[in-house]
């Protein structure tokens, strides 16, 4: 502090006064000593007592950082001071949050002894991030603290980006992200097991889940980029779960569907390697299976049938679209006119053929004409060429097989073998005697050949 008026002069009453004590600027003891030559010494003594507030400053709990939900570990305390920087006790002092939520408790707060105003505890809010808390006072400028809530433990997981409908067989775009949150549904940063995804629950179809399933989450977050499902359907869902450790609520997407992609192979689906009689349709109508590139049937392909060998006839030959089993069947596929192999291809724009294949076999027989021997004329007695007959079907196709029977029935002449001589018809669908000789006596011989369902054929020769 300081004095004004000193030396001071006693008066007539013997004293001597200064004219001001100024004390310090700290509160507390203050001294004045009075002395004068010859004398003792007297002193004076003060308390200097903190004046008004006018200032208020942060004294502890400012920038902590604590889990949402809960109290910071050090409570928000204000220090409160005059002009002098004296601490000011009794000043009421009111905590109010200012941003994230939370709570507080012990607002108001008087300041003590020591200027310091503490409140009980300082709750954070439920969600991840910034926090403020502001102290006021009247007539004096507010305080402000700030805090950082942090995420909470993993107790469940989010699809933050859901599955997308996409082509089967290719990646289910764009990636799908599970997060892990907290309570409070905030992103577990920490959170550092594996996620798995798996098919739902009563899938639409019997496909399967391929590529990655199994991700480590970086920052909370498990990213999928590279899964896809092989069997188109509607309604698919996929379920995260944590791959080992404590249980975790599991998440469900939301349904998804999986389309049919573009036709990229055919096959056959039936009709192939039958035998028929020719002329006659096959038993089993040719139809080939259309599929993309993970095995699903595309329906509404057009496909085009076309005889390419043995002759025949496919019905249509126009185009014919797949079904929704992605099959497209021919009306009837009939074989050609000759025994033996019948081709009928099918094509679809770009995609690799398909081939059948149908073997024409002989029909029953029908017919039965001369082949040889007939109409001859040689000496009574003599040998003439043997007669022979050939066996056809109803497309004059020989035979082979058919039992005919020789039998002389004019002229006494003889066969060999004897008549009445039974032979079996070749390959070329020929029934031949090994010999024929005529009777001895001159005029008309004959020999008749006849075979079950067939029209009796005489063959006839003179001897003379």
């Amino acid at each position: 502090g300081s004095v004004v008026g000193s030396p001071a002069v006693t008066n007539a009453s013997g004293i001597a006064t200064i004219t001001s004590w100024t004390l310090g600027n700290t509160a507390g003891a203050n001294s004045l000593q009075a002395s004068a030559t010859g004398l003792t010494a007297v002193n004076f003594t003060a308390t200097g007592t903190a004046g008004p507030a006018t200032q208020m400053a942060v004294n502890a709990g400012d920038g902590q950082s604590a889990t949402v939900g809960t109290a910071v570990a050090v409570d928000p305390a204000v220090l409160v001071r005059d002009a002098f920087n004296n601490p000011v006790a009794g000043v009421s002092v009111t905590f109010a949050v200012t941003g994230g939520g939370g709570a507080v408790v012990g607002s108001p707060a008087v300041t003590n002894a020591s200027g310091i105003a503490t409140i009980t505890s300082w709750t954070l809010g439920n969600t991840a991030g910034a926090n403020s808390l502001q102290a006021s006072a009247t007539g004096l400028t507010a305080v402000n603290f700030t805090a950082t809530g942090t995420a909470g433990a993993a107790t469940q997981l989010a699809f933050t980006v859901q599955p997308s409908n996409t082509v089967a067989g290719a990646a289910i775009t764009p990636a799908i992200q599970v997060t892990a949150r907290d309570a409070f549904g905030n992103t577990a940063t920490g959170f550092a097991q594996n996620v798995q995804l798996t098919i739902g629950d009563n899938p639409p179809g019997n496909g399967a889940l391929d590529g990655t399933t199994t991700v480590a989450p970086v920052a909370g977050v498990a990213t999928f980029s590279a899964v896809d499902i092989d069997e188109a359907g509607t309604g698919y869902t996929l379920v995260a779960d944590r791959q080992g450790g404590p249980p975790i609520t599991t998440a469900t997407s939301a349904p998804f569907n999986i389309t049919v992609g573009a036709a990229t192979q055919m096959t056959i689906s039936a009709g192939d390697g039958q035998s028929a009689t020719v002329g006659t349709a096959v038993a089993t109508d040719p139809s080939v299976l259309v599929r993309d590139g993970a095995n699903n049937p595309v329906a509404g392909v057009s496909v085009t049938f076309a005889v390419t060998g043995g002759g025949g006839a496919v019905v249509p030959t126009t185009a014919i679209l797949t079904n929704a089993s992605g099959i497209a069947t021919v009306t009837s596929w009939t074989l050609g006119a000759a025994p033996g192999a019948n081709t009928l291809q099918a094509t679809s724009g770009a995609i690799t053929p398909v081939n059948f294949t149908a073997t024409g076999t002989v029909g029953p027989a029908t017919q039965m004409t001369i082949s040889a021997g007939d109409g001859q004329m040689a000496a009574a007695g003599s040998v003439v060429t043997a007669p022979a007959v050939l066996v056809r079907d109803a497309l004059n196709n020989p035979i082979e097989g058919v039992s005919v029977t020789f039998t002389v029935t004019a002229g006494d002449g003889s066969i060999s073998p004897a008549s009445p001589a039974i032979v079996q018809t070749n390959a070329s669908g020929v029934a031949s005697l090994t010999t024929w000789t005529l009777g001895i006596t001159p005029g008309p011989n004959t020999v008749r050949a006849t075979s079950a369902g067939l029209s009796a054929v005489d063959i006839t020769a003179t001897g003379t």
